[in-house]
């Protein structure tokens, strides 16, 4: 019996010697080690913020170069559709008042009046080729030679002797085609096309 009291009495005393290896002399020893390396906490807290203030400006610039470019789009989104309008009005002035001049001289047969004044209008900036189809959908007049006296479905679509009314639409490659009728005292006398070369938007941020 009293080697099992012995041994109780040995648990008891061990029990408390355990607790007393976590008590003040334990946090002194940690308070000693972050004393002894105080320099390399700072340091480490010091890099960790400077690697948080550079992520946030690296987030804070692509947020605002983001902004940029969206209002960059937007701006020439704007711009492209108020200079195709700009350049649809042109091309279809251009087509109307051209058939308008050239009716009194097609009526009379007076082809070369008609051809000066292609080659003057076609010397001026951004129109392509202009030409005056007869009824028959051969080419009379054209600023390009070569179009001359064959079919216009050889060079465009068909399509373009049905137009009655003014007309604007765009081309594969990009230019613009004005279909104005030309009309006699009767009857359609033939039909006009222009072909125009748009005008186009580039915008540039500051500092490009």
């Amino acid at each position: 019996m009293s080697g099992r009291a012995d041994d109780t009495r040995r648990g008891e005393d061990a029990a408390p010697a355990a607790e007393a290896g976590k008590g003040p002399g334990t946090r002194r020893g940690v308070f000693d080690t972050v004393k002894a390396y105080w320099r390399l906490v700072v340091t480490l807290s010091l890099l960790l913020a400077i690697a948080i203030m550079y992520q946030w400006k690296i987030i804070a610039v692509e947020r605002v170069e983001e902004e940029k470019r969206i209002q960059k789009r937007l701006l020439t989104e704007q711009a492209t559709r108020l200079v195709e309008g700009k350049n649809r009005a042109l091309a279809r002035i251009a087509a109307i008042s051209l058939s308008w001049a050239i009716q009194g001289e097609m009526a009379a047969g007076n082809l070369g009046a008609i051809d000066r004044y292609f080659n003057y209008l076609v010397r001026q900036d951004r129109f392509k080729v202009i030409l005056l189809v007869r009824p028959d959908g051969t080419v009379a007049v054209s600023t390009d030679k070569r179009m001359e006296g064959f079919p216009v479905d050889r060079f465009f679509h068909a399509s373009v002797l049905r137009k009655d009314q003014p007309d604007v639409g765009p081309l594969p490659d990009g230019n613009l085609m004005a279909v104005a009728p030309v009309m006699g005292v009767a009857e359609k006398q033939g039909v006009l096309l222009l072909v125009y070369t748009p005008e186009t938007v580039t915008l540039h941020a500051a500092g490009d």
